[in-house]
C-alpha cells in the first residue's frame, strides 16, 4: 500500500497519519502511554503512527497489558506495526500487532479512560 492509500484510510478513519515525505514527519513517543510506531520506507527508521497518552506509568502499564493480550500477533508472525510500553519517557516493552487492529487499539483507549 502506497503513503498516499494509507493517509486516505487513515483520514477516513480519524487516525493521524505522519507522512514522512512531509516536512513535519517525526519519531516521537509519548512520555506515558502506548506508542504505535511503523517501518520508514527507507527501512532503516521507524515512524510514529500514533499515540495513546495515559495519565501514569501504571494506567500505561494497564492498557499495553490489556492491548497485548488481545492484539498481538502469534510468536513468530511479524506485524505491521510494534506498539511499545511508554513510562517516564523510555520504552520498557513491546509486542506487534497488525495494522488492522489500530481500531480496536484505540477503543481499548477509550474504554480504559471510562473505568
Amino acid at each position: 500500500m502506497s503513503w498516499d492509500q494509507m493517509n486516505v484510510e487513515y483520514a477516513a478513519k480519524g487516525w493521524p497519519m505522519i507522512d514522512p515525505r512531509s516536512p513535519d514527519y517525526c519519531y516521537q513517543p509519548c512520555e506515558n502511554g502506548l506508542h504505535v510506531c511503523g517501518f520508514h520506507p527507507d527501512g532503516n527508521n521507524f515512524l510514529t503512527i500514533a499515540n495513546i497518552p495515559t495519565h501514569s506509568p501504571e494506567a500505561a502499564r494497564a492498557l499495553f497489558d490489556r492491548a497485548k493480550a488481545e492484539l498481538a500477533v502469534e510468536p513468530g508472525i511479524e506485524g505491521d506495526f510494534v506498539v511499545d510500553l511508554q513510562q517516564d519517557d523510555g520504552c520498557c516493552e513491546d509486542f506487534q500487532m497488525n495494522r488492522q487492529m489500530l481500531d480496536r487499539l484505540l477503543s481499548l483507549q477509550a474504554e480504559q479512560g471510562a473505568k
